[in-house]
């Protein structure tokens, strides 16, 4: 028997043996997986699954689906799965296909993976507007070659798995290869076994910690800014990572600069760019018409925050440059997360 620590293990023993039989926990994903169909399983959908796929009856399908439920961290919606975006070691509930094909057309923004050429194709036509193939006629022998070498080119084979098989969180995900950066192979010596089970606590521990700081957690309401707590900002963002926000609402570039002033991971954006210029003349327009066009009247009515409120001191146009910049810029990052996370990205992104 292996010494891994592996925690699914340790919890899938203390379930149910009845659940036991057809499914296992997937700690590290929050997700049941079927032990003969080797996907994950919603809890929703648990009764279902057992009787059409399984052939259990009603009654003891109830009693597995109530049982899988019980188990604890276990995800509910399927907009809730985190597929890794990273190249991992293999999970060994999951079959590992070795017949994987990513997209390299823009490596920077798109790696979805496949496992047909013609599901490719397809994706390159849908989203990125692109196709191997020259316009007009029957291809000859040299322009087969070289729409293949097109192929090629933008295209990487890798092994892959997933972890639901149909809509949204059944994405292919790239894996080592098996043997290659697979579980390290533990010592038959007691000492030496638990001394590595040990170093694997630390490192555990240490993801743990690291992806607490990364990772926006739910908030005591006494933290919540009334702002976030109004438009339930905080609920909505559980479990994004900072970095991968922040970087999401950054300004955009129309061009890069051809000296190289932009960072490697800087692309140019023009559209996103011009958003951001427009947001910012919608704000010195809208000063302008504060200070030139609007009357007391109207600036009275647009200073309040409630229906029934009486506010005595009309809106006020900001006085400066440095001041519309100021205020202007946290709406020009609203912009960039819709912009941003409306169009195909690799990085997980909030549920509209």
């Amino acid at each position: 028997m292996s010494l891994n620590w592996d925690y699914s293990c340790c919890i899938t023993m203390a379930e149910s043996s009845v659940a036991g039989e057809h499914f296992e926990h997937l700690v590290e994903y929050a997700l049941a997986v079927c032990r003969e169909c080797r996907h994950g399983i919603l809890p929703s959908q648990i009764k279902s699954h057992v009787q059409r796929s399984h052939h259990v009856t009603r009654k003891k399908a109830e009693l597995i689906a109530d049982e899988v439920r019980s188990w604890a961290g276990l995800i509910e919606y399927a907009s809730e799965v985190e597929v890794p975006s990273q190249v991992i070691k293999p999970v060994h509930q999951l079959p590992v296909y070795e017949d994987g094909l990513m997209c390299r057309l823009d490596p920077n923004r798109c790696r979805q993976i496949f496992r047909s050429l013609e599901t490719v194709r397809k994706h390159w036509q849908k989203v990125h507007d692109w196709s191997p193939a020259e316009k007009g006629g029957r291809a000859t022998r040299v322009q087969q070659k070289n729409i293949q070498d097109r192929v090629n080119k933008h295209i990487k084979k890798v092994h892959c798995q997933r972890l639901l098989v149909q809509g949204q969180g059944s994405q292919y995900f790239q894996v080592h290869q098996p043997g290659d950066g697979g579980p390290d192979v533990v010592p038959v010596d007691g000492d030496a076994a638990w001394a590595q089970v040990g170093e694997e606590m630390a490192r555990a521990w240490a993801n743990i910690e690291t992806r607490a700081q990364n990772t926006i957690q739910e908030g005591e309401r006494d933290e919540v800014n009334p702002w976030l707590e109004r438009t339930q900002w905080l609920p909505y963002l559980v479990g994004m990572e900072r970095p991968e926000l922040m970087a999401c609402i950054e300004e955009p570039v129309a061009e890069l600069d051809p000296r190289g002033r932009h960072g490697d991971e800087q692309r140019a954006e023009p559209v996103e760019a011009a958003m951001w210029e427009a947001m910012d003349g919608l704000a010195r327009f809208s000063q302008a018409s504060v200070v030139r066009r609007i009357g007391v009247f109207v600036r009275l009515e647009a200073i309040r925050t409630e229906k029934h409120q009486t506010r005595y001191q009309p809106l006020q146009p900001y006085m400066d440059e440095q001041s519309i910049v100021k205020h202007v810029r946290p709406w020009q990052q609203m912009v960039m997360f819709f912009a941003r996370t409306q169009r195909e990205h690799a990085w997980k992104s909030p549920r509209y």
